[in-house]
């Protein structure tokens, strides 16, 4: 996870020196969702937790306001491309309940509480 301006985004780290990534290939949010129309921040992380199969990502929307739910598969290898993560690793949720069930159904073993803690 990144911290920019405006906010926290997952990369697929492609400038990592030592433990510290310093630029990638976006993965959450997507490039063209991080903007709205006249180049403001629209999109961002808020909530993170991960273990080591999953991350799970809590962003926030906005406009139109709202969040979205992410559980990130990290079974992928280095040499995937972001794009085949998104498409292959990702399952995303716009319903919260949705995203909590699946959690819990699929053991991905991470506690995850409402709010941002």
């Amino acid at each position: 996870m990144l911290e920019w301006d405006g906010g926290p985004i997952i990369v697929k780290g492609t400038n990592i020196r030592g433990k510290t990534c310093y630029g990638g290939d976006y993965i959450i949010p997507t490039y063209n969702c991080r903007y709205d129309s006249v180049g403001n921040i629209n999109e961002y992380v808020i909530k993170e937790k991960h273990n080591d199969k999953f991350i799970l990502v809590k962003d926030t929307i906005l406009t139109p306001v709202g969040y979205k739910y992410y559980i990130i598969d990290k079974g992928f290898t280095n040499e995937c491309s972001a794009e085949t993560i998104k498409s292959k690793y990702i399952i995303s949720f716009s319903d919260s309940i949705q995203f909590l069930n699946y959690v819990h159904s699929h053991n991905v073993g991470i506690e995850w509480m409402y709010g941002n803690k």
